[in-house]
């Protein structure tokens, strides 16, 4: 869920537990660092935190997997697209066939 979906109350106080906004909702120094990254306040401040601690490389990684969707996952409502779309790359001498996982 991206933050912009959430209620008012809930962004508020999302902004405050991860100290992007004062008790007075006065934006910080990280607020307006976090303001400019566009991804979620929690990897933004992760990534900053990276880049402090100088292991920036291996952060990004970590945040670009925290941030995709599942490749496992079948969309709700869609499950006979989903396994059409699977289906055309099975391959009948694969071990991995999507029957075996099931």
């Amino acid at each position: 869920m991206f933050i912009y979906q959430l209620p008012h109350i809930m962004i508020r106080i999302l902004l405050y537990q991860v100290r992007a906004l004062t008790p007075d909702e006065d934006i910080t120094s990280l607020g307006r660092l976090l303001s400019a990254l566009p991804t979620d306040v929690h990897i933004g401040k992760f990534l900053l935190m990276a880049t402090i601690f100088r292991c920036l490389d291996p952060a990004l990684t970590i945040a670009a997997t925290l941030n995709s969707k599942s490749p496992f996952l079948t969309p709700f409502g869609h499950e006979e697209e989903a396994d059409r779309a699977k289906s055309s790359f099975q391959s009948g001498s694969s071990v991995f066939e999507h029957s075996n996982l099931t």
